[in-house]
């Protein structure tokens, strides 16, 4: 009997018919509590309106759940709880043909560029259900389509099913004539952690690589160590314990500092250009921060971007703090400057 086994069928079992019902009463008292306090004791950070404090309480509801109820029953709730893809004003195409399933995220304007996305998550959950928004956002300021792609999820498919999935669709990519050129690997949270985790293994097998990497509150290491997952543990909605459960789902038994499942100790010579941005009060900001000197350390061509008052993906808030707008259009301008349609400017509205 695999040594696995036995924890997973315990702490992720089936949801029990109370799961949902309960979640949905715990989004509305913690709702309640966050305008309660906010009255009563004003904004937990100056910066923050109202909206975005309360959205960012409450997203702090679905980090607990995890660490509550392991990643099964946390997928199976929160997939139900979003019935449908927000295409963020693209048009959603479902697609089967690049390694595993996905979506197309197609803008009326499209330059002939890609955008290879991957979802956060923790590698145990997310789709187009929970990211579609951001990525139909991003795809419409960079008039380029996007394929969100539903890599394998852990405990049923732990490491390196993710990247395996990855590297395939890009090459897939590549094979029906779109230059490498063309093509920026972009990714949120676990997914940001996932593109470096890819670009290395394109890298080591002799592909050419895309043309550039965004890496949103890249998790880039999975043992979870930083002193900043104690600093702004009063802000960010990430919790360590979530963070950990996540990561004893993908590794199944690796060490995590293994350098393909934690990119922060990978060799990280020879990349495409890398984006990356992280949130100031966010528990992953010290990782990021490590990850960023070590890949400009490498010789690599890297831009880090820190929102002093933001936390985890904070883009996921658009249309509640400008922030979210305005680091849309930031990585918008970024992907069409590195696949050489910088003339076309990015600093267009949103549609939210």
């Amino acid at each position: 009997m695999n040594t696995h086994e036995a924890p997973i069928s315990n702490a992720f079992g089936k949801p029990s018919s109370w799961d949902i019902p309960g979640v949905i009463l715990d989004f509305l008292g913690r709702a309640f509590s966050a305008v309660f306090r906010r009255l009563f004791r004003g904004p937990m950070r100056e910066s923050w309106n109202w909206k975005y404090e309360v959205l960012v309480r409450l997203t702090r509801v679905s980090y607990d759940v995890l660490a509550k109820k392991g990643p099964n029953r946390y997928n199976r709730v929160f997939e139900k709880l979003q019935p449908k893809i927000d295409g963020g004003g693209a048009t959603i195409q479902v697609s089967e043909t690049f390694g595993a399933p996905g979506h197309w995220f197609i803008p009326e304007n499209n330059n002939g560029s890609v955008i290879l996305y991957l979802h956060g998550g923790g590698y145990v959950y997310g789709s187009a259900k929970t990211h579609g928004k951001l990525i139909g956002q991003i795809a419409c300021a960079a008039s380029s389509k996007a394929l969100a792609l539903d890599y394998r999820l852990a405990p049923e498919h732990p490491q390196p099913a993710a990247i395996e999935d990855v590297c395939a669709a890009f090459r897939n990519l590549v094979r029906t004539g779109i230059s490498p050129r063309q093509i920026v690997v972009a990714g949120d949270s676990a997914g940001g952690g996932l593109v470096v985790s890819a670009l290395v293994a394109l890298r080591d097998a002799g592909d050419r690589p895309p043309a550039a990497g965004v890496c949103i509150s890249p998790w880039v290491d999975l043992a979870c160590s930083d002193e900043s997952f104690a600093s702004n543990s009063q802000y960010d909605p990430v919790t360590r314990e979530a963070c950990l459960v996540a990561a004893s789902a993908y590794l199944n038994g690796s060490n995590p500092r293994t350098p393909e499942v934690s990119p922060l100790f990978a060799d990280l010579k020879g990349l495409p250009p890398l984006l990356i941005h992280a949130g100031g009060l966010e528990v992953l900001r010290d990782q990021i921060s490590q990850f960023a000197k070590r890949a400009k350390s490498a010789g690599n061509e890297v831009e880090i971007h820190v929102y002093e008052d933001m936390v985890h993906v904070w883009h996921l808030y658009s249309g509640f703090t400008p922030e979210a707008d305005k680091a849309i259009v930031e990585i918008a301008d970024f992907i069409k400057s590195k696949t050489g349609h910088a003339e076309e400017t990015g600093k267009q509205l949103l549609k939210v």
